[in-house]
């Protein structure tokens, strides 16, 4: 497995040639779009021209392409709107940006998988749509990823700050979140990348964490790379859970335990949505989907020597901090 930076073409579409002297990282910013308003996608590009220009102003990077991937029903951007948005980019001293309509839903993982192939560069990083990157965000990551062991890296999310537990040295994290994910390209391929077949939305980015450390490789959660990530708190001080949370939390909660050595914990899962399926629509849906898959032979199978990455605890992946 290679530690070094992967050679690539500074972020344009894979095929073209790589210089032999030494450069700051090429980076590609990944987005998977579904049903995103346009303004979101905007607001978005305007942060990451400014984490960019910072970026580049103190030479930790090198050429960065924002590659924008679609998994809606119908395009989500004309023309017209893709033009706009690469002369943004361009304008802002970036490669420019691309856009992708899939045709199809391939979830987060999928998509990811799907931009990860087009384009080449060094190091990606995967971004949600509803995150928007602080002006030193490409700066703190990069500082991460220089390390040549660390094949994944997380921001610091705000307003609503993500409790699992790193380590205050060395920020050694069990998992780095999807919603911004620092990849360093050769770790990447060497993993297979998302494991989108298995999870189609939640718990790929624990999932590729941990194939991270099994594997070797460091993931690390840099607490000074800061994201606004759009979450919202209910009158009951909770986390508000969309429609699709409520039903793949528990789905690829299940998946996830199966595959990494713990069917003790996805049993545990399966019999609350068997309790609550009477009266709750989602569950009852993530019930006839798990045992449709399971008819079809299609649970995932334990990875062997899962104990050494895989951490449940308390119903959490990894240790929390609070």
């Amino acid at each position: 497995m290679s530690e070094g930076p992967a050679t690539g073409s500074s972020g344009h579409l894979r095929g073209g040639e790589a210089g032999a002297a030494w450069r700051p990282p090429s980076l590609v910013v990944q987005v998977v779009l579904y049903e995103t308003p346009l303004e979101a996608v905007r607001s978005q590009l305007e942060g990451v021209v400014r984490a960019a220009t910072r970026a580049r102003e103190l030479g930790v990077v090198g050429p960065v392409s924002v590659a924008y991937g679609d998994s809606s029903d119908r395009p989500g951007l004309g023309p017209e709107v893709v033009a706009g948005l690469d002369t943004t980019a361009r304008a802002g001293g970036l490669v420019g940006a691309g856009y992708h309509f899939f045709a199809a839903n391939l979830g987060s993982g999928g998509g990811s998988n799907r931009l990860a192939e087009l384009y080449e560069s060094d190091l990606f990083l995967v971004l949600n749509p509803d995150a928007l990157p602080d002006t030193r965000l490409l700066v703190e990551l990069l500082a991460v990823l220089a390390g040549p062991t660390v094949g994944l890296c997380d921001g610091r999310q705000l307003p609503l700050e993500h409790p699992k537990a790193y380590d205050l040295g060395s920020g050694d994290t069990s998992w780095a979140s999807g919603a911004c994910m620092g990849v360093r390209r050769s770790a990447f391929e060497a993993l297979g990348g998302f494991a989108a077949d298995v999870f189609p939305m939640y718990c790929d980015d624990v999932d590729i964490s941990w194939r991270a450390r099994l594997a070797g490789w460091r993931v690390v959660h840099a607490p000074l790379a800061l994201v606004f990530h759009d979450k919202r708190l209910g009158p009951d001080g909770r986390v508000v859970a969309a429609g699709t949370e409520r039903y793949y939390s528990p789905y690829a909660g299940m998946l996830l335990a199966r595959r990494w050595g713990r069917g003790d914990i996805a049993d545990q899962v399966l019999a609350h949505l068997e309790a609550t399926a009477a009266a709750d629509e989602v569950a009852s849906r993530a019930l006839g989907d798990w045992r449709a898959r399971e008819a079809e032979g299609l649970l995932p199978e334990p990875i062997p020597g899962a104990e050494a990455a895989a951490e449940f605890v308390a119903g959490n992946y990894g240790p929390m901090r609070y």
